[in-house]
């Protein structure tokens, strides 16, 4: 669910309005046509900019590395799950720094 999902889920439960009412507000630029869900929507985007997760950065092992055995996946492992714990916050609606 994407963050904009997020808010109008959220705006549609707390505000009493029908499901999928915002959607179909929504203008071309982006924007709603009532004005109160622009300011709503500027709003929830404001406090999501503030939230922001730092991941380790991605590992790469030369082949001479003393420390890991030469035909280990070590590297492959750690990244994909960098990548697999990036999407999972992605998907929470809070952005990854560095992106």
């Amino acid at each position: 669910m994407t963050s904009r999902e997020q808010f109008e889920a959220w705006a549609e439960e707390s505000g009493a309005l029908p499901w999928g009412y915002l959607k179909k507000q929504r203008t071309q630029n982006g924007g709603y046509s009532v004005q109160i869900y622009n300011y709503m929507w500027s709003a929830w985007q404001a406090s999501h900019e503030a939230v922001a997760v730092e991941l380790p950065d991605k590992k790469f092992i030369s082949e001479d590395e003393a420390l890991i055995p030469e035909d280990s996946d070590w590297p492959d492992g750690f990244n994909t799950a960098l990548e697999q714990c990036a999407e999972a916050i992605r998907a929470a609606g809070i952005k990854v720094k560095g992106e």
